[in-house]
């Protein structure tokens, strides 16, 4: 009976073991997990982090960012603006696509062009802001501007992501 009752005894606490250590390590997963994500900004916050970093990287004196934002705000308005063009032509040309009632090589071959034609727009909206910026900040600074937009976005992106969460490149194939 001793022995039974030992036995029921060390069963027990083995289980009970078993079970909390689960839980424990399940809570601390979950916290260090939400630990690790925090909410990204907003738009406005965005938005104030783009004047700071392009203010600090073109050095704009006050009466320069006067003349630049609004000139920088209208070009984004339009930028944002085709890009939901381009997106709304790939869309339909990617439901055109599965339609396959409808789809044959001289449609599908507009749609492109169509296509085509926007993305060609887009460069010309980008070399437009940069004139109209050249006119405010001067040639040599409105020339790092596509640079500065770049690092600005990837700066972000790092940031959102964060340098941690980087997937490996893929594995070289010989």
């Amino acid at each position: 009976m001793y022995n039974s009752i030992t036995i029921q005894i060390v069963l027990a606490s083995f289980l009970w073991t078993c079970f909390s250590t689960n839980a424990i390590a399940q809570r601390h997963h979950e916290t260090s997990q939400n630990a690790k994500k925090k909410p990204f900004v907003g738009k406005d916050r965005v938005q104030a982090l783009r004047i700071a970093f392009f203010v600090e990287e073109l050095e704009l004196t006050a009466e320069e960012s006067q003349e630049f934002w609004p000139i920088a705000h209208a070009a984004q308005q339009k930028f944002r603006h085709h890009g939901d063009l381009i997106r709304a032509k790939e869309d339909s040309l990617q439901k055109y696509r599965l339609d396959t009632l409808y789809f044959n090589e001289q449609n599908c071959m507009q749609r492109l062009n169509e296509l085509d034609e926007l993305h060609h727009q887009g460069i010309d909206l980008k070399s437009d802001f940069i004139k109209d910026a050249l006119e405010v900040i001067g040639y040599e600074r409105a020339s790092k501007l596509p640079i500065i937009e770049r690092n600005f976005r990837k700066s972000i992106l790092n940031k959102k992501i964060g340098d941690n969460n980087i997937p490996p490149p893929p594995p070289k194939h010989y």
